[in-house]
């Protein structure tokens, strides 16, 4: 559970910002594609960035909690969470907006 408070103590500031604006980027992109893919289903492209980036954050945070799958090398297992995250929280979300806007 002391991923992120280890991964910050061993980086310094610099680092930090460069995979900060490159998570930004790549969260953007990805909001973008989507926005493209889903059109009027989605949230916009910054919607839709934030709400992969949340899912992955989560997935990554659920991955450490539970701890080791003796079948699945860490690495694996932290993107096979952040994936799987990201895709079920955009459909949720997704799902409720249209079942919103029909009612």
């Amino acid at each position: 559970m002391y991923l992120l408070k280890d991964f910050i103590y061993h980086h310094s500031r610099e680092d930090l910002l460069i995979l900060a604006f490159f998570i930004t980027v790549g969260a953007t992109v990805i909001g973008w594609i989507i926005d493209v893919v889903m059109r009027d289903r989605g949230f916009g492209v910054i919607g839709n960035g934030l709400l992969i980036f949340l899912g992955a954050l989560s997935g990554a945070l659920v991955a450490q909690m539970i701890g080791s799958i003796p079948s699945i090398p860490e690495t694996h297992r932290i993107m096979l969470f952040s994936a799987s995250t990201s895709a079920l929280i955009l459909v949720f979300f997704c799902t409720v907006k249209s079942w919103i806007s029909v009612t």
